[in-house]
C-alpha cells in the first residue's frame, strides 16, 4: 500500500492551471493602496507539496504537530479580530436599526476590500473575524492595515446624520510553535484590546512566540 508521491505530484501539477489561486502570492500596490493576488514567478511545486511520515504507531497530536510544522513559510494561515470602536455612540445618535445597516455596510466594505483572500463573518454587534488562508504574519498585517484604512475613510450619509466610524485590528498567526487555533484567536484578540487601549484606530500585531515582550516589545503598525 502507501501513497506514490511522484505520481499524486504529477497529478497535482496537471491540474493547477484549474484552480489559479494556489499559484499566487499578496503584492502590495501603490496605486490601488491595497494588496491584490498576483502569479507567483518563483512557484514550485516541490515546495508545497512535500511527502513526510510519522514513525509508527503515530498519534492524533503527532500529526497535527506535523503538519503545523511542514507548512512552507512558517504559518498555515493568519486570523484578524476587528472592533468598531465608537458603535454605541451611533447606536444612540443614530438608532439601533440604522446602526445595523451601517455595520452591514461596514461589512459590505470589509468583503470588498479583503476580495476573495479570506473568510469574512460577524461575530457580535460590533465585532468581526477574518481567516487568511496560507497567510504569514507580515501579509496579515498588510491586509489589516489596508481594512483599517477602508473603514476609516468611508463615510455614511443618512438624513441629518453624517457617521464615520475606525476600527482596531488584532492579528496573530497559526504556526509551528503556536498550532492550537483557540490559542491563535485568543492572541488576536489580546492584540484587538491592545489596539483599542493605545487608542484605537490601528492594528496589532501578535509576535512570534519565540520572541518576548522584554527583547523585542510588541509589534504595533
Amino acid at each position: 500500500g502507501g501513497v506514490d508521491f511522484e505520481s499524486l505530484a504529477k497529478a497535482l501539477g496537471s491540474r493547477l492551471h484549474q484552480a489559479p489561486r494556489f499559484r499566487q502570492q499578496l503584492a502590495w500596490t501603490p496605486l490601488l493602496g491595497r494588496p491584490v493576488w498576483v502569479d507567483d514567478r518563483n512557484f514550485q511545486l516541490v515546495y508545497h507539496v512535500r511527502h513526510t511520515a510519522l514513525p509508527r504507531p503515530g498519534s492524533d497530536e503527532q500529526l497535527k504537530r506535523l503538519s503545523a510544522a511542514a507548512t512552507s513559510d512558517g504559518a498555515t494561515c493568519a486570523v484578524l479580530l476587528i472592533e468598531l470602536e465608537n458603535f454605541e455612540a451611533i447606536r444612540r445618535t443614530v438608532g439601533i436599526t440604522l446602526a445595523n445597516d451601517i455595520v452591514r455596510q461596514i461589512a459590505a466594505i470589509l468583503k470588498e476590500t479583503l476580495g476573495d483572500g479570506g473568510l469574512l463573518a460577524r461575530v457580535s454587534d460590533q465585532n468581526f473575524g477574518i481567516l487568511l488562508p496560507q497567510t504569514g504574519r507580515e501579509g496579515a498585517r498588510v491586509i489589516a492595515e489596508t481594512l483599517r484604512s477602508a473603514v476609516q475613510e468611508h463615510i455614511w450619509d443618512h438624513a441629518e446624520h453624517s457617521v464615520a466610524t475606525t476600527c482596531s485590528i488584532g492579528v496573530a498567526a497559526l504556526e509551528p510553535a503556536l498550532p492550537d487555533a483557540n490559542d491563535v484567536i485568543a492572541q488576536a484578540d489580546r492584540e484587538m484590546t491592545e489596539a483599542l487601549s493605545l487608542g484605537g484606530n490601528q492594528v496589532c500585531v501578535a509576535p512570534e512566540p519565540s520572541e518576548t515582550d522584554d527583547e523585542i516589545g510588541r509589534a504595533h503598525v
